[in-house]
């Protein structure tokens, strides 16, 4: 792996927010679309399988992407034998995925599960059995091709669904259906871009014990992060109603739109994060450095955002979307937390403390679980929202207390 010099790692977060920031405003640009297109409850259904495919996506990964990368980071000729164990991984988690979208269908009163949007959907999640050779973009630290098919299959998806309602598509599992296609698309050129560098790699090596062991363990974590991030949507509709989850879908995609930037972040780093990983001090330091650094950056932001927040929903959503406007304010103060949480998170990662990640994410999903019933029950969106901001503040000290320094044994004295 090349050395994450200053400037590799600059130019690996400007062109993750090329790639991944393309593809979330794109995502936004969506929302806009069919906020103006749909119904409340049309938008909200749309909403709730769009969260639940975002959650099945994170269940098919199952932590096999950053164990290629921690292994790949560790010893080069590992990668290629690993890569081999996390095709074959990831094709019992896609049935594992497909198992849970059909069986969330077959509750859901309002949708068959023999939907041909649905079916495609579920289909498309197979064109992550390719995304797994690109862990060798992130090793090498090159992400301008990454991010340029990113960015196009952004811009693919957001022409595709406005193409969809230009002709009158107005059934949000076909909009759905449209994206996701739109998306395998990308995912499958993504893979094939691989296979140059790739090709470049160490052929020589033997696959490593526990890889299966491994990726349990950092996808249980991320499955259980990816739970406490999506329940609030799934909730308002269970307990306000489809058309109540349609108002608060803006606002998650806003919300999820400025955690981009931490999760640029933190691609980048994994791989220099987890090459300190025989040095826990140095390790440590260095993650503190950057969760600082974040934190210095997102809380002005979220104070500026809760300033603007009345204007821009009237003049992005409009007066129906006037009760978004406290969600909002309250979610930008959820996601300055984020900031420095998610960096002190992939350090964890990146020290091989899968078990404590999986055991502060549990604890977070409790709090989770607990708070969003309560508060959504009784302040509806801002209650979620505040859940949310409780989530975040409680992933936020567990992660920093996994970080505190070890206690130094007394010294005798003669």
């Amino acid at each position: 792996m090349p050395p994450a010099t200053r400037g590799r790692f600059l130019s690996g977060v400007s062109l993750q927010s090329l790639g991944r920031g393309g593809q979330a405003l794109a995502a936004f640009a969506t929302i806009l679309i069919l906020a103006a297109a749909l119904d409340t409850p049309a938008l909200g259904l749309y909403g709730v399988y769009e969260t639940l495919f975002a959650f099945v996506e994170v269940l098919v990964d199952g932590g096999s992407g950053n164990a290629l990368v921690r292994r790949g980071g560790r010893r080069p000729a590992s990668l290629r034998p690993a890569l081999s164990q996390a095709f074959r991984f990831r094709i019992a988690t896609i049935v594992l995925g497909a198992a849970v979208v059909f069986g969330y269908a077959a509750l859901d009163p309002l949708v068959v599960a023999s939907h041909p949007g649905l079916v495609l959907c579920v289909a498309a999640l197979a064109a992550h059995l390719a995304t797994a050779r690109a862990a060798v973009f992130q090793l090498q630290l090159r992400f301008a091709a990454p991010a340029a098919i990113r960015f196009a299959t952004a811009l693919a998806v957001l022409a595709v669904i406005a193409a969809m309602v230009a002709a009158g598509v107005r059934d949000p599992l076909s909009l759905l259906a449209g994206a996701h296609l739109a998306r395998a698309a990308g995912n499958l050129g993504l893979g094939a871009a691989s296979s140059r560098l790739l090709s470049q790699w160490p052929r020589q090596g033997r696959p490593e014990a526990g890889f299966v062991r491994e990726c349990l363990a950092l996808g249980a974590g991320a499955v259980v992060r990816e739970a406490y991030g999506r329940i609030d949507l799934i909730l308002i509709r269970a307990l306000l109603g489809a058309a109540a989850a349609g108002l608060y879908t803006p606002a998650r995609k806003l919300f999820h739109l400025s955690l981009q930037l931490p999760s640029f972040i933190g691609v980048v780093a994994m791989p220099a994060l987890a090459a300190e990983s025989a040095d826990p001090d140095r390790q440590r330091q260095t993650t503190l450095r950057l969760a600082r650094r974040m934190a210095l950056f997102s809380l002005p932001a979220a104070a500026l955002a809760t300033f603007l927040t009345p204007w821009f929903v009237g003049l992005a959503f409009g007066p129906d979307f006037a009760a978004t406007v406290l969600p909002l304010q309250i979610l930008a103060w959820a996601a300055a937390l984020v900031f420095p949480g998610s960096l002190l998170t992939t350090g964890m990662i990146a020290a091989g403390a899968a078990r404590q990640a999986l055991n502060l994410a549990l604890a977070i999903l409790a709090v989770a679980a607990l708070s969003n019933p309560i508060l959504i029950s009784t302040h509806a969106l801002a209650g979620a929202a505040t859940a949310r901001l409780l989530t975040e503040a409680a992933a936020l000290i567990g992660a920093r207390r996994s970080f505190r320094p070890n206690p130094q044994p007394p010294t005798s004295t003669p």
